[in-house]
């Protein structure tokens, strides 16, 4: 398997004082070859749960593995490494480098740990997969909202992640694109990564393998 979580849950402290759990404690297993999808209102801790999945906010409880390797057991330089190498995020809303060109921006990953000669090639790829193929030598601010966030969906693959995690992924994209997003995805589920798409497209379930739902914190099995 790719991802495990055992007992994992999130307490935050609020600024009136108290505390609430986010996350409720809950198990949650994320499979190479699947794609799991994961609906609930807004608010109801989806995107808590996915930063812990991802080594981006420390769980108040419990552990999570990828593969063999306890996330939260390394350091600081050992969980960026990790992430960069084995996780691809894909955070909600549009982030560029706007100096960089779009091929420019999806490298970039890439290149921070290693310098394999055919990062361009793949990025190229994943541009033409995204329907953005003829934009690789164009500049952000030429781009449309829906474009941009096609790039940062590619730029999260770069590195051919065995975990796939995406936030919100079609929240601003019209019935085509929003296709264009869930079959490249689900591709790159069939080649053997774990992927999870937090998401309210109704939709979405056609692209599932798997369907978590989520309400108050509390995760439930949906098919």
């Amino acid at each position: 398997m790719a991802l495990k979580a055992q007992g994992i849950s999130k307490q935050f402290t609020r600024s009136g004082g108290g505390s609430f759990f986010a996350v409720k404690e809950t198990d949650l297993e994320l499979r190479p070859g699947e794609l799991t999808v994961l609906m609930g209102r807004s608010g109801s801790g989806k995107s808590t749960l996915l930063n812990m999945l991802a080594g981006l906010s420390k769980p108040t409880t419990g552990r999570i593995f990828l593969e063999e390797t306890d996330l939260y057991s390394l350091n600081d330089k050992e969980l960026s490494k990790l992430r960069n190498r084995q996780i691809g995020v894909i955070p909600q809303g549009q982030t560029a480098l706007h100096s960089l060109t779009v091929r420019q921006n999806v490298c970039l990953p890439g290149t921070m740990f290693n310098k394999e000669n055919t990062v361009n090639e793949y990025a190229d790829e994943l541009l033409e997969l995204l329907d953005i193929g003829l934009l690789g030598d164009s500049m952000p601010a030429e781009l449309s909202g829906g474009e941009l966030r096609r790039m940062s969906i590619a730029r999260a693959l770069i590195n051919k992640p065995k975990l796939i995690l995406a936030d919100e992924p079609t929240g601003d994209l019209d019935d085509e694109n929003t296709a264009i997003v869930f079959n490249a995805l689900k591709q790159k589920a069939r080649e053997g990564a774990a992927v999870l798409v937090v998401t309210h497209e109704t939709g979405a379930e056609s692209y599932a393998d798997i369907m978590w739902r989520m309400n108050g914190g509390v995760l439930s099995f949906s098919g």
